[in-house]
């Protein structure tokens, strides 16, 4: 680059490509220029206007003792895939500066001997001091084993870490290796770049590479060190976050095993041991209905004991082998992108399962219209049909004509749930048994409903409004004193729920029309009590990562709770007053027994103790934690039902609706009358799918989600 004494300058011999264009000096930094795209033979003139940037400050401690953390490597970045990341090591005082950053929030990692890596703290750099505690790292040693005890060598392992923060982190071989080799790259800033026609020269060898794309000047070796286990098949992973950690290992003449989970806590070295199973063998064969095979037909496999299912295509005769399979597995053939046939099957170690998959040489041929009110066709509204059939084509998407038309194809015999949803109406959900018929949707306007905030002056920013409708979640952002307005939303009962920050939760119910508007009184948010102290064990030790909230908190109110630090200390806020209930919840723990607070507002309880009565040591074992717990309702005079009594939040269940109170009315597309009896039918592969049919306030759903690991 040429440059002159009146701020111009002048780069040259640039291959064509996108780039990013960055200025700074000293302090004082310019808004990138990006995405700047240069065609062969392109001359452009560009202007970056300096301005004043900001300097980040900050200070590397150990979580626990809070000293400073020597020599540590920091990078700091706009965002998590920023071309210009800064690279630097902190000084012997753990302290660091970087220079010339715009005024924005940035990703900042961190990293040094003996602590577990910690990523992606926000960090806004006109805050003053960011200090950035790292937890002492663990050791994970471990052996790997068949099923008679002998070791397996040249295993690949993985790790799976829920750390103190709630965060899951997982660490390989190869993800290990290529943070060390972007860090190398990222603090020898960027490489030269000699002209050489179109395309320029990198000097150095040619990395390897991977399946991801890699920043230009990252060598990557191709897996780091104890992530493989030798003869002996032992393994020995260092600088693993504390929390909960379940090692999976992986061989090509196994079936996937995983550990059990067990609590690591910081500095400690603990041994886990996995047993590989050889399993069994599933000979298959895929037929049309009249008996002739299908060749090159996909079929999936899926476990409970792999989130990925397996994939294999048939041969010119239909069949298909699958080695190294055991337990309860889900075998589904593919026609396209849908399900075409599906069975079940058990496997032993050992054993050879022979299985067909025979597919439907009909299809039922599904039609209809969507209008508005006055009949008019509603053109690029999104139909959704779910099968009530879990064998079934499961489900399908089509999007309505300029009549207003739709048609599209479904396996199954059972009836099924649609929905309809245009951006210029309310959603609208039915489920149909008879589609022999053309099928005929009205689509409204809705309702819609304002609403206004007050607080006492505990508001800190924008509250987050939801609407519980039958139809699902309409959500938005009010600020105090703003009258909101939600349109476009289905008649029923409907729960508003808001949570301002500086507030106590409120919720609200409200029973909307099919067509009109609905002013709501106004809302009023107060400013609650908060209560600190600490968490222990049984023996009084301090529990880290405890989530604390009241007892009679919904499942959903959990995600942002207060969580105990590296000494067991917490502080929960916006507590309404009185006497609450708080317990605290542990993913190898349990729940704490209930600890009563007397809460007042605008006050802090102090010294408050929350108890297990369980012991870290004896309980490192992780809990099998569920995804939808249900509970038996008995009403006098009326069969027994089952209820959904809470659901884990971020799972596939809470994405796809479900929430506590539902009473479920098939599952799999069977009744179900007990507690024990839903969760066994919501049990099984992962990657399969759930079918679920519950009635919420007078109004029947059909849920369908496909299972995932963990909870």
């Amino acid at each position: 680059m040429s440059g002159y004494d009146d701020g111009r300058f002048l780069i040259a011999g640039l291959p064509s490509g996108v780039y990013e264009l960055r200025a700074s000096r000293d302090d004082d930094v310019a808004e990138p220029l990006a995405p700047l795209v240069l065609e062969p033979g392109d001359h452009r003139e560009v202007t970056l206007a300096l301005g004043a940037g900001a300097a980040m400050e900050g200070a590397v401690v150990d979580a626990e003792t809070r000293a400073p953390v020597a020599n540590a490597r920091v990078v700091v970045a706009e965002d998590a895939l920023s071309s210009a990341p800064r690279a630097l090591y902190a000084d012997a005082r753990g302290h660091f500066r970087v220079p010339g950053l715009l005024r924005r929030l940035h990703q900042v990692s961190v990293r040094a001997p003996g602590y577990a890596p910690r990523t992606g703290v926000a960090v806004d750099p006109v805050r003053g001091l960011a200090t950035l505690a790292l937890d002492r790292a663990a050791v994970i040693e471990g052996r790997v084993i068949d099923g008679h005890g002998d070791p397996v060598a040249n295993t690949q392992v993985e790790l799976s870490v829920r750390d103190h923060d709630g965060a899951v982190t997982w660490l390989s071989g190869a993800t290990v290796a290529f943070r060390e080799a972007l860090f190398g790259a990222q603090a020898r800033g960027p490489r030269a770049l000699v002209p050489a026609g179109e395309l320029g020269v990198m000097p150095g060898r040619v990395p390897l590479i991977p399946l991801a794309p890699v920043p230009a000047g990252v060598t990557v070796d191709r897996a780091a060190p104890g992530f493989t286990t030798g003869a002996d098949g032992t393994f020995r992973i260092e600088e693993v976050p504390p929390g909960v950690v379940v090692v999976t290992a992986n061989h090509p003449a196994y079936v996937r095993g995983d550990s059990e989970g067990r609590l690591v806590r910081a500095g400690e070295r603990a041994e886990l041991t996995v047993t590989l199973h050889r399993g069994g063998t599933l000979d298959g064969r895929v037929v049309s209905e009249r008996g002739f095979p299908l060749r090159n037909t996909q079929v999936e496999i899926r476990s409970s004991t792999d989130p990925i299912p397996r994939r294999v295509f048939t041969l010119e005769d239909g069949t298909f082998r699958v080695p190294s399979v055991r337990g309860h597995v889900a075998l589904v053939a593919l026609a396209g992108a849908r399900v075409a046939a599906r069975a079940e099957v058990d496997v032993l170690d050992d054993a050879v399962v022979l299985v067909t998959l025979t597919v439907p040489g009909s299809l039922r041929h599904i039609e209809g219209r969507v209008t508005d009110t006055r009949g008019f066709p509603v053109a690029g509204a999104s139909v959704s049909l779910t099968s009530l059939d879990r064998t079934a084509l499961g489900s399908a998407i089509t999007i309505t004509h300029a009549d207003g038309t739709f048609d599209t194809v479904m396996g199954g015999a059972r009836g099924l749930n649609l929905e309809v949803r245009h951006p210029e109406y309310a959603p609208r959900g039915l489920r149909v048994d008879d589609v022999s018929r053309p099928l005929r949707v009205e689509l409204s306007a809705g309702a819609s409903l304002e609403l206004e905030l007050r607080s006492d002056g505990c508001m800190t920013g924008p509250a987050r409004v939801e609407l519980r409708t039958p139809c699902g979640p309409a959500r938005s952002t009010v600020a105090e004193r703003e009258t909101a307005r939600i349109e476009r939303l289905c008649a029923g009962r409907t729960v508003l729920v808001v949570d301002a920050p500086g507030c106590m939760r409120a919720e609200r119910a409200v029973t909307l029309p099919a067509v009109g508007h609905v002013r709501l009184d106004r809302v009023e948010l107060a400013a609650g009590g908060s209560a600190e102290g600490d968490v222990v064990d049984a023996h009084g030790e301090p529990v880290a990562g405890a989530v604390i909230a009241r007892l009679d908190a919904p499942p959903e109110a959990l995600t942002g709770t207060a969580r105990s630090d590296r000494r067991g200390a917490f502080l929960v806020a916006n507590l309404p007053e009185g006497d609450i209930a708080v317990v605290a919840w542990h993913p190898t723990l349990g729940r704490s027994v209930p600890t009563v607070v007397r809460v007042l507002r605008g006050t802090v309880a102090r010294a408050v103790r929350v108890r297990f009565d369980r012991d870290t040591a004896s309980a490192s074992r992780a809990l099998t934690m569920r995804a939808v717990s249900f509970e038996a309702v008995t009403v006098p005079g009326a069969a027994p039902s089952v209820e959904v009594r809470g659901v884990a939040p971020g799972t596939a269940p809470d994405r796809a609706g479900l929430r506590a109170g539902d009473r479920v009315v098939s599952l799999g597309g069977e009744a179900v009358s007990t507690p024990a009896e839903a969760e066994r039918r919501l049990a099984g592969a992962v990657g399969d799918d759930v079918v679920i049919e519950v009635e919420r306030d007078g109004v029947r759903r059909t849920l369908r989600w496909a299972r995932e690991a963990g909870p």
